[in-house]
């Protein structure tokens, strides 16, 4: 289930979210946050099972219904909107902070501005953003460049896309390490709701067949985001995707190019090591995973020792696994919680959530949670 979130106030905040819907609950609850507002062309009847039941991950662990025109979830009362023109959301009135945009319908500052035009402090989206040139959206990616989030003076952030996520701290890692003068990337994706379920007309003709029953190769929006989160990058990363017929838990095979030469030893010791200070971030693991054992990790990276090892003079293979919705969606949550909380990303990575100091406890709103087990326009996975 896509976890991406919905608008949240952290004593004010909202989410535009679109794609597996329990997540954004899941999430919310373990942070700690009031959801305020729902944004969707839906009603609360048609939104009320998708918040409480995923394919993916069962049943949510607490009570959702449609009360009125609104949603109760958990304890929490849902204010329920539906309006198409973002600069008309009440995000002023309801007081709201963040706004996590995840529908994939705005991907620029320009339309992206919509949501602080209507009142929100913060907007958070949920994929790679439209333009690498665009100077007004900050990307950030934790265990890369998001320890200090706020200092950055941004009012746009995007989290870069799941498999940014995964990818970039491992990057980052080795390329401290070592240096990192080249390599591709290719993430084995999960499909996502921008497939079609039958062979039908798409943009990208290959992505116009039937998800569950074929192997689609596309591209990938963390060739580009990489370059963002990781600007000192002295490096050309190139990627691709194959979107296979599972409906989540994905991996990312990259094979590298270093200025050192180290052994597989040393390279299994190094992102060991490196991991340290990112515990929930990256993970590591000799056991034997296929995708399944994935599936409701929180994440951002797992990676797979068997299949990480040196291949010849300077050049390394590193795989990772990751669900590519909820551990997302749970780095959407972090993000939140380290811009708004004052609690600062060390402590996030020392404890749980449902831990915070009372006065960081969020606001939630969202707009755009309707249909689709991916989250929003997934495109840039």
């Amino acid at each position: 289930m896509n976890k991406h979130l919905d608008p949240m106030r952290f004593d004010g905040e909202a989410v535009d979210p679109n794609g597996d819907h329990m997540g954004y609950a899941d999430d919310v609850e373990r942070m700690n946050v009031d959801i305020v507002a729902i944004n969707d062309l839906c009603g609360a009847e048609q939104l009320a099972p998708l918040l409480r039941y995923s394919t993916n991950l069962g049943h949510a662990p607490y009570r959702v219904q449609a009360d009125g025109d609104g949603l109760r979830i958990g304890h929490q009362q849902v204010t329920l909107t539906s309006e198409r023109d973002a600069r008309q959301l009440p995000w002023g009135d309801l007081g709201i902070d963040v706004v996590v945009e995840a529908t994939g319908a705005f991907k620029t500052s320009d339309t992206l501005s919509a949501h602080l035009d209507a009142g929100a402090k913060y907007m958070l989206l949920t994929r790679p953003h439209g333009d690498a040139d665009d100077s007004k959206i900050y990307t950030a990616v934790l265990g890369v460049n998001a320890f200090n989030v706020p200092a950055a003076g941004f009012s746009l952030y995007s989290n870069a896309s799941c498999t940014t996520n995964c990818s970039a701290p491992l990057i980052k890692i080795l390329n401290d390490a070592y240096g990192v003068s080249g390599g591709i990337l290719r993430t084995v994706h999960a499909y996502t709701n921008d497939q079609k379920l039958v062979d039908s007309v798409h943009d990208d003709a290959r992505r116009g067949y039937a998800a569950g029953e074929n192997i689609v190769p596309t591209t990938t929006g963390a060739r580009k985001a990489i370059g963002q989160v990781l600007p000192d990058l002295d490096a050309d990363i190139t990627g691709m995707a194959w979107r296979v017929p599972v409906a989540t838990g994905s991996a990312v095979d990259m094979v590298l190019t270093l200025k050192d030469d180290p052994s597989t030893d040393e390279l299994r010791e190094t992102l060991r090591a490196g991991m340290k200070g990112l515990d929930g971030i990256v993970q590591y693991t000799a056991e034997p995973v296929v995708s399944s054992w994935i599936v409701g990790n929180p994440a951002s990276s797992v990676v797979d020792e068997g299949y990480t090892q040196r291949l010849g003079k300077n050049q390394v293979q590193v795989v990772a696994w990751y669900d590519n919705e909820w551990g997302y969606a749970n780095r959407v949550v972090d993000i939140i919680a380290t811009q708004l909380s004052g609690v600062g990303i060390e402590p996030l990575l020392r404890q749980e959530m449902s831990r915070y100091p009372a006065g960081s406890r969020p606001y939630l709103g969202v707009a755009g949670v309707s249909a689709g087990s991916g989250a929003g326009d997934r495109r840039g996975a």
